[in-house]
């Protein structure tokens, strides 16, 4: 009994893990999840700062943000 039950576990589990695993095509359906990448990037005219453009999550807007 006890043997069945730690087979039953043992493969309940597998296949838990493996549903959780995403595939490629899953990946690239929608980059959001990974973050947006900084774009248009340059710097200020006295060169003390870097400023750049990223796109917010869900939405077609962007943000620029300056370090």
């Amino acid at each position: 009994m006890k043997t069945r039950l730690a087979a039953l576990l043992a493969a309940l589990g597998t296949s838990a893990a493996l549903a959780g695993v995403p595939d490629l095509e899953q990946i690239m359906a929608d980059p959001d999840w990974i973050g947006n990448p900084p774009t248009e990037a340059y710097w200020s005219d006295d060169e003390q700062a870097v400023y750049y453009r990223q796109k917010r999550l869900d939405s077609t807007l962007q943000d620029t943000y300056r370090l």
